[in-house]
């Protein structure tokens, strides 16, 4: 067989790949995505789509309210020139990619999490984005705390109080 998308991603995600399931082009219609994740929720599988350019940022939010305690890998123009990867937690995933303008197709890997596991603090999630902000852009502490306020819809004082209270810093 030729080169997939699919496997390729699979194989970089840094996610399980004993068993995944693909599920094609994600619906372009929030209740149908939404179905479809409450359909497939008992699998115990990696999820990987493809997502269209024009539906990506639909998508993600979709998945930040459904699957938030899950991390993504979300890779474009895989093999080519530019090339662009982002993994971590859905919401961190989604602030980084608002911030540009989406081109070319994605493919789009959803870790599995155990029942018990999915019910992850979103405060937590908070921690996480910040922290991804300073380490993938290199944001001084009070830059990322701004940049994860106007991405989250949250005041600059609930994100830094939530990241102080984690990291206690």
């Amino acid at each position: 067989p030729g080169p997939s998308a699919l496997t390729a991603a699979l194989s970089v995600a840094g996610l399980p790949t004993d068993r995944f399931l693909f599920l094609g082009f994600a619906p372009k219609r929030a209740t149908a995505l939404r179905e479809l994740l409450i359909e497939v929720a008992p699998v115990a599988a990696t999820l990987v789509f493809y997502v269209a350019p024009h539906d990506l940022a639909a998508v993600l939010r979709v998945l930040a309210e459904q699957a938030a305690g899950r991390r993504i890998f979300l890779i474009r123009e895989m093999t080519k020139v530019f090339e662009t990867s982002y993994f971590g937690p859905v919401q961190a995933v989604l602030g980084q990619v608002q911030q540009e303008t989406p081109k070319g197709e994605y493919t789009l890997v959803v870790e599995y999490v155990q029942p018990e596991a999915a019910l992850v603090s979103p405060q937590l999630d908070v921690v996480a984005y910040v922290r991804g902000l300073m380490e993938t852009k290199g944001l001084s502490r009070r830059d990322a705390i701004r940049a994860a306020a106007e991405h989250l819809n949250l005041s600059k004082r609930e994100v830094y109080s939530l990241f102080t209270s984690e990291t206690g810093s």
